[in-house]
């Protein structure tokens, strides 16, 4: 087994964070649904996804932080199959109260790691990448690493209007304004 790691980055205003953690379940006995999803199906146009089952939101980074560029960055190869990375409640509630933020557009970076090599199981079958740990830091502020959410999130485009950003762009898309949250 080697130790080198899979990371995958992405920058995201606080505000954003903040919102979503409104439609995330708490403690909800479906364990994947405690936490804030990132959809890395594209790595390129990630979704920042969160729902409690009753509600969701979701998300296109890249449609969304407009004035602030979306800084993703990737260290490995991300091995196809690979639906994204959960962000625990509980680690996105403490480091919101631990950075004493002022400011709803601060940037949060989320780091996820994964082995790029998991090794295989007690029956000598490869086990599947995935990412294993998740890091939330700020410029001149904490910086909070916990493991990721185990576990299948939802498939949640299969219940959310199209991502297209055409068909958020019309005249009549019903969308909200995070900062207001």
């Amino acid at each position: 087994m080697t130790t080198e790691t899979i990371a995958y980055s992405v920058t995201i205003p606080a505000s954003v964070l903040k919102a979503c953690l409104r439609f995330s379940s708490v403690t909800d006995v479906r364990y994947y649904l405690n936490g804030l999803h990132i959809d890395m199906q594209d790595p390129t146009r990630p979704f920042l996804v969160a729902t409690d089952g009753h509600r969701l939101i979701s998300i296109d980074l890249h449609a969304h932080v407009g004035a602030a560029p979306l800084a993703v960055t990737q260290r490995g190869n991300i091995p196809a199959g690979v639906q994204g990375g959960t962000i625990p409640y509980a680690l996105v509630k403490s480091f919101k109260a631990g950075t004493g933020a002022k400011s709803a557009a601060a940037p949060v970076t989320v780091t996820f790691t994964g082995p790029a090599d998991p090794g295989v199981d007690n029956r000598g079958e490869p086990i599947q990448f995935r990412f294993t740990q998740v890091t939330l830091s700020a410029p001149g502020a904490m910086s909070a690493t916990l493991p990721t959410v185990e576990g299948v999130y939802p498939d949640w485009r299969r219940v959310s209007p199209d991502p297209d950003p055409a068909y958020w762009h019309a005249p009549d898309a019903r969308v909200f304004n995070t900062d207001y949250i």
